[in-house]
């Protein structure tokens, strides 16, 4: 199978303009939209103009919550195929800003890299595929079908106020989609989705010295986290493998020498597409009931306190086989659709939008909510053939 828009293609990515694409990604990440808060006003405001100058239109703004704005904009010939692409302009918390190599807010470039909290997740992308859309433009072609960018904020808190939000409140009809996160510009097919879990564990105080006079609720919590340990995690997913359970925070207690009558415990339950939610509910339902039978002085209190779906896209789906076939002519080797361990964005529009859509990205995921985050200028110029390669492809180009 070959590229139907070959020849263009040539022409449209010796067109590629890498230093405008580094001016977007260096401009993007001097705009702090840390989430939380998840304030994404300013961002938008900047890519605006970055969009006005490549000639999308047709804007639409809407903010559920004050501050957490997203943007909505339009390139090409709405007559014929649609397809979106989507990408977040709410990054994650910096940690310690004196420990980064360089400002997490410079936009620094050395070498081949540019360094800041989002330049990889996913800032960077919104260049990628701006510098695709201008090199387009600059050899002289049009689309004959459309592009609409979705710009959300609110996706690092799982994104109900973003792509959520525009999912259910200004629904796109499209034929296929893109979510823009780092993959390393190799199409990624499924997800694995979350339930959050929350357990309190209620006991009676007294004096440490005398602990039968009381009911330690540290550790019965620490007893009913084994069990639950325990519930077999024996599903496998040729792409995303086998679900985890992972304990990520506990607390309880109050001093040394008293017996603790409360503790917590947060659990990140992964779940592989073709597993059932409810289920997964049903046996953390029997753990409780289990330890309660067990200890009828003590209490567990367990709830799903955050939650989502995962998602797949069939192999053979066209945008799948366009950003494989595009992807492998950019990069040089074959390119295998995989999966990611993560959650994106791309369950709302796979699940509720019913759209396919391929998650595909310059960068690399290893890069992505680290110190000293950055991406290099390789992958975004490569990112911006891919992304105009795929524009041709699936929506056909003409002069």
């Amino acid at each position: 199978m070959e590229l139907t828009s070959g020849p263009q293609l040539k022409r449209i990515w010796a067109t590629v303009n890498e230093g405008w694409i580094v001016e977007i990604v260096q401009t993007l990440v001097r705009v702090p939209s840390v989430n939380p808060p998840g304030e994404t006003f300013e961002a938008v405001a900047v890519l605006r103009r970055f969009l006005e100058e490549a000639g999308f239109q047709d804007f639409q703004q809407v903010e559920p919550s004050p501050g957490k704005v997203s943007l909505v904009a339009r390139w090409g010939n709405p007559g014929g195929r649609r397809l979106i692409w989507n990408g977040h302009l709410d990054v994650v918390p910096v940690g310690d800003g004196e420990a980064w190599q360089h400002d997490p807010f410079s936009g620094k470039r050395e070498g081949d890299r540019i360094f800041g909290r989002g330049a990889c997740d996913m800032k960077g992308a919104f260049a990628a595929l701006l510098g695709a859309v201008a090199a387009i433009r600059e050899a002289g072609f049009q689309l004959e079908g459309e592009l609409v960018l979705q710009a959300v904020a609110d996706e690092e808190m799982l994104g109900p106020l973003g792509t959520g939000y525009l999912v259910e409140h200004l629904p796109i009809p499209a034929d296929a989609a893109i979510c823009g996160e780092p993959t390393g510009l190799v199409p990624v097919i499924a997800a694995k989705g979350l339930q959050w879990w929350k357990f309190i564990s209620r006991g009676v105080s007294c004096h440490a010295s005398a602990p039968h006079l009381g009911v330690n609720a540290i550790e019965n919590l620490l007893e009913f986290l084994g069990m639950l340990r325990r519930i077999p995690l024996d599903r496998t997913h040729p792409l995303v493998g086998r679900p985890t359970l992972a304990i990520t925070m506990i607390s309880g207690g109050i001093k040394t020498n008293v017996i603790p009558d409360y503790a917590e415990a947060t659990v990140d339950r992964r779940v592989v597409p073709g597993e059932d939610p409810e289920a997964i509910r049903r046996q953390v339902r029997a753990v409780v009931e289990e330890f309660q039978a067990r200890h009828p002085d003590a209490r567990i209190e367990a709830a799903v306190v955050q939650e989502a779906e995962p998602s797949e896209i069939p192999p053979d789906a066209s945008i799948v086989q366009v950003s494989r076939l595009v992807a492998s002519a950019v990069l040089g080797e074959e390119v295998i659709p995989r999966g990611i361990p993560g959650t994106t964005d791309a369950r709302f529009l796979i699940n509720r939008a019913r759209i396919p859509t391929v998650i595909l990205g310059p960068g690399g995921l290893e890069q992505a909510h680290t110190r000293d985050e950055y991406i290099s200028i390789e992958q975004l110029v490569r990112g911006a053939k891919v992304y105009a390669g795929i524009l041709c492809e699936f929506l056909g180009v003409r002069s």
